[in-house]
């Protein structure tokens, strides 16, 4: 190539690209950084975002069924579940472009519940980490706007460091809609009633939370979904009743005949609820006061495909009748079993496999 022309490729290169989109495409600004159109088409922008996500996937991503396995050392989840969101936050990084798909994505979730990639104290790596994490979301509200979930553990580890910042920055994230709680220390009551007192976050729609935790359901009113994952949900529906008046999705509870009056009483406008296979047929005619509810979900121990047990067909046939009965929702109905077998409960990625069917109300 002659000396000249690569000069000239050289100096066009070394052009700021602010000077070159002006003179072609309106200039668009990035923290400051302004873009390069051509990126937009290059690699994993090059291919459908619905392939992107299929191959995101394959990488582990904590949902609501993501938890705590009994009898587990300490109680976080494995470094794996580090490994979306460094790749997510690697991609953002690359180019502007990139950072304009991917960084929504790397900050969908605010995640406080993995393990430390370097042996300490789980306690204290998890304080420090959600301290740390809560002050930088407050300082940056452009990162604090792609927030829908978090998905926390709650020590005792300096309570009166920790959790303030915690609580100012819930509050600060205004499309939050789910807060999941994996694990929180049964004796730490106090501290989450002290540090939440006064505080309301009316854009959450789901909780999913410990029996213990009905402090913390407390600031939210609007909530649509709540699923106890610890203890029988005596609290929680406690706080149900006098302060989260649109509840319409319940699962996780304890669901014998005094607690499901409570929960009838408490929920009227209860459409969908969790039985377990052991909930017996005094409590499922319970679930007659409930003149909304379209879904019962019955989980069971067993493979989706075997044949029912004698107990679960009768659970089966009490809830078809609740379901179909006269005065039940105008609304389609559905009952579902949800299939986790007792070998998938506690596997190493910390998910049970999950399984559904359906069953036909009038077979």
């Amino acid at each position: 190539m002659p000396a000249k022309k690569r000069k000239a490729e050289d100096a066009e290169l070394a052009e700021p690209s602010s000077k070159k989109q002006r003179s072609s495409l309106p200039l668009l600004e990035v923290w400051g950084t302004a873009e390069n159109p051509a990126n937009a088409g290059k690699a994993f922008l090059s291919i459908p975002m619905e392939l992107t996500t299929e191959i995101l996937s394959h990488f582990p991503a904590i949902d609501a069924h993501t938890g705590i396995r009994s009898r587990q050392e300490d109680p976080v989840l494995p470094t794996v579940y580090l490994q979306r969101p460094d790749i997510l936050r690697a991609l953002s990084q690359t180019c502007v472009a990139f950072r304009r798909v991917f960084l929504p994505l790397a900050w969908e979730n605010l995640d406080v519940c993995v393990g430390q990639r370097v042996k300490c104290a789980f306690f204290k790596h998890a304080g420090t980490t959600l301290k740390r994490k809560s002050d930088g979301l407050l300082e940056n509200k452009d990162l604090a706007k792609y927030v829908g979930v978090t998905n926390l553990i709650l020590t005792r580890y300096q309570t009166d460091v920790v959790l303030p910042p915690l609580t100012a920055c819930l509050q600060s994230l205004p499309n939050l809609h789910t807060i999941h709680v994996l694990h929180a220390h049964t004796q730490m009551t106090t501290a989450i009633k002290d540090a939440f007192q006064n505080i309301v976050l009316p854009h959450v729609r789901t909780v999913i939370v410990p029996g213990y935790g009905h402090e913390l359901l407390k600031c939210c009113p609007e909530v649509r979904s709540v699923y106890c994952i610890r203890d029988d949900g005596s609290k929680l529906v406690s706080v149900i009743v006098k302060n989260c008046k649109y509840v319409e999705e319940m699962r996780g509870f304890y669901t014998d005949e005094k607690i499901m009056k409570r929960i009838v009483k408490a929920a009227p406008n209860l459409t969908t609820i969790e039985l377990s296979v052991w909930t017996d047929d005094a409590t499922i005619k319970v679930l007659s006061g409930l003149k909304k509810l379209t879904t019962i979900e019955v989980k069971t121990k067993i493979s989706k495909g075997d044949a029912y047990p004698p107990d679960l067909q009768k659970r089966i046939n009490a809830c078809k009748a609740i379901l179909k009965a006269p005065q039940a929702s105008e609304e389609k109905r559905y009952l579902r079993l949800t299939h986790i077998p007792e070998e998938n409960r506690n596997n190493a990625s910390n998910r049970p496999d999950i399984t559904y069917s359906q069953i036909e109300l009038y077979a």
